[in-house]
């Protein structure tokens, strides 16, 4: 499941990177892709 495993580890530098600045609602968004990208079948990412 590489594709859904990349998602969540950018997703992590992307929210870290958007706090740094201060951009909450962005990091917030991040984490809703993450959590819709987490919730995908395994047998859809294949």
């Amino acid at each position: 499941m590489g594709l859904v495993q990349d998602i969540v580890e950018k997703g992590d530098e992307a929210i870290q990177a958007a706090e740094d600045v201060g951009n909450r609602e962005l990091a917030e968004r991040v984490r809703g892709l993450q959590d819709a990208v987490s919730r995908v079948p395994d047998w859809m990412v294949d």
